[in-house]
């Protein structure tokens, strides 16, 4: 077969070593990249996805945690490139790599709520699962057909066996071969009659369009706790800093309207942070997580029952609360101390 049959195939690749090279030049550890550096090249992350950075579902395809993972997915674009691009030709090829890879990054999103999603393996599972349904509906020859169905499907099995321990995205597997054996059946008809312009044509148009609009609805109806819970804890980072500048404005001031306004203000953002506190138990989110809701409750009672305390001494020109004021103190260091942890 001549080389420019497989151009899409070799761009493919060439792209996704590019900018792998690219990462490590510009200081990411290529044998083990951290979350923030996968993250800043546009891996796929519920909270930020869904937050308007829609292209992570594409820019995600083409991104490797790792040489190896690298390697891994290189080996599967190129056996079956090798395979389909001459059947399917470069549009639908290509087509065939960009759409399944988004339905894949898009099932990720569904089925995962804090996994950061990186590489190629949902488009690739997407092209096997096109190429297993020209299989399946006999658009390759007899001879040929059997074989290949076994090694097709034995490469798919093994895959999601694989995929079902360890850090591996299996639910962008699962999306990709679905969506890629729903994508073959739509080739079909232009496949089957390969001189019809209109069919080729309706073939490439029909399928962008209903991914597109996988994509809005789907991701319009896949919740986001995780993305509510980052918003609920900056706004209660900022009502802590109101909070407690208050409280170092109060001694400032003398006994008046202002001074109860200043007090009122600091309890009132303690009180918006119980309330806050309140609403995250609510959420879908990771088990590990609810404990520190519980102790953040136990802090911001701790300081407004500080504040109170210092509130009164202050106003009343006392030393009778030390004490009080000491012992709640201690505690709130204690409860910082483990949220440290």
């Amino acid at each position: 077969m001549r080389a420019s049959s497989h151009l899409i195939t070799f761009a493919l690749v060439g792209v996704n070593v590019l900018i792998f090279i690219l990462m490590g030049v510009s200081g990411v550890n290529l044998f083990e990249p951290d979350t923030q550096s996968l993250l800043k090249w546009g891996a796929n992350y519920r909270p930020l996805s869904l937050e308007g950075e829609w292209w992570r579902l594409l820019t995600a395809c083409f991104i490797h945690a790792g040489a190896l993972h690298l390697l891994l997915n290189i080996s599967g674009l190129l056996y079956i490139g090798l395979l389909l691009e001459p059947l399917l030709g470069r549009a639908r090829y290509l087509m065939a790599y960009l759409l399944t890879g988004i339905i894949a990054s898009l099932t990720s999103l569904a089925w995962h709520n804090v996994t950061v999603g990186v590489g190629a393996s949902g488009a690739i599972l997407g092209l096997f699962g096109v190429f297993l349904s020209m299989l399946i509906s006999r658009l390759v020859e007899d001879a040929a057909r059997k074989p290949l169905l076994i090694s097709i499907a034995t490469f798919v099995g093994l895959n999601l066996l694989f995929g079902m321990g360890g850090n591996i995205d299996n639910a962008a597997h699962v999306g990709g071969l679905i969506s890629g054996l729903i994508l073959g059946f739509a080739y079909y008809p232009a496949l089957k009659t390969p001189g019809s312009a209109r069919l080729r044509y309706r073939t490439l148009i029909l399928p962008s369009a209903a991914t597109l609009i996988i994509v809005v609805i789907g991701g319009l109806r896949i919740p986001d706790d995780i993305g509510t819970y980052e918003k609920k804890m900056k706004q209660f980072a900022l009502l802590e800093s109101k909070a407690q500048e208050s409280l170092s404005a109060f001694k400032d001031f003398p006994r008046g309207a202002h001074r109860n306004s200043i007090e009122a203000t600091g309890l009132e953002c303690w009180d918006k942070n119980i309330k806050l506190l309140s609403e995250m138990k609510g959420l879908k989110l990771p088990f590990a997580v609810l404990p520190r809701i519980d102790v953040l409750s136990h802090y911001c009672a701790l300081r407004k029952k500080y504040a109170v305390l210092v509130y009164k001494a202050i106003d009343e020109d006392t030393a009778r609360y030390n004490d009080e004021i000491s012992k709640c103190n201690e505690e709130i260091g204690a409860v910082l101390g483990e949220l440290k942890e």
